[in-house]
């Protein structure tokens, strides 16, 4: 027998972004595709401004992170707490 059903990872996570892609998409456009930055939904300015400050602590290039840089390390760390709460509210072990 089965269980409850899985909700789906956030969008704001690989998987759940490559979850929405699939199946919110516009058939007639769509492109498989692995997964890329575009994908994700934007985050919030403060969190881009604090990737920058970390960057700087960290000594990245020259003490220096591009806002590029740190938007997609934004986007990463959102993606990994978010992906870790999922787990966690879907009853699977942490990683």
């Amino acid at each position: 027998g089965g269980g409850e059903p899985l909700t789906p990872p956030p969008p704001t996570t690989a998987l759940g972004a490559l979850v929405a892609y699939v199946s919110e998409g516009n058939p007639d456009n769509f492109q498989p595709m692995n997964i890329n930055h575009g994908l994700f939904a934007p985050v919030e300015e403060a969190d881009i401004d604090a990737a920058l400050r970390q960057g700087a602590i960290a000594g990245l290039q020259g003490g220096r992170r591009s806002r590029r840089e740190a938007r997609k390390a934004a986007t990463l760390a959102r993606a990994g707490r978010d992906f870790s709460a999922w787990l966690s509210e879907s009853g699977f072990p942490p990683l």
